[in-house]
């Protein structure tokens, strides 16, 4: 039964990401909000949405948050695992998430992080380290919220990782 739940759940994942990508090239079309606020707000709720697929997740938002018309934040968090990105993005508010270089280049998800105006991170080179300084402090004073994974990978083993 376990298998065929995953199974499921795959199917549901997969699924959504393919219907993610025209629904989110539909709203980039139209989107003419400074960063492309309403396309990563698209990206992000659909994205969420794999979260309520898997019957097996459990999800739960606890305490309380400030609404998104407060402030923009800078929002830092570990990164575990893949569910880490779904998870997140049920948060309510649209964030830019600072992600390294090689994740843009990725078929689906790159596009759809390119699409919605994420900024890339080249770990390597100072210039792209200073660059997403500048974007960052851009989006910021628009009022939009940035999201920093700052261990820079997920950990093999579920410590916590140096911030790079």
């Amino acid at each position: 039964m376990r298998s065929v739940q995953s199974a499921l759940a795959w199917i549901g994942i997969l699924s959504l990401i393919l219907l993610m990508l025209p629904s989110v090239a539909l709203v980039w079309l139209f989107d003419r909000t400074p960063h492309k606020q309403i396309t990563g707000r698209t990206f992000r709720v659909m994205g969420s949405w794999i979260t309520r697929v898997n019957p097996r997740w459990r999800v739960t938002i606890s305490g309380t948050l400030p609404p998104a018309s407060a402030h923009p934040f800078v929002v830092v968090s570990n990164h575990q695992s893949n569910a880490d990105i779904p998870a997140i993005s049920r948060l309510p508010w649209e964030m830019k998430w600072v992600g390294k270089k090689s994740l843009f280049k990725l078929p689906v998800a790159g596009w759809l992080m390119r699409m919605s105006n994420d900024i890339a991170v080249d770990r390597k080179d100072m210039d792209s380290r200073a660059n997403v300084l500048r974007r960052g402090k851009d989006v910021l004073s628009e009022g939009i919220s940035l999201m920093f994974m700052p261990e820079g990978t997920r950990s093999r083993d579920g410590r916590v990782l140096r911030y790079q």
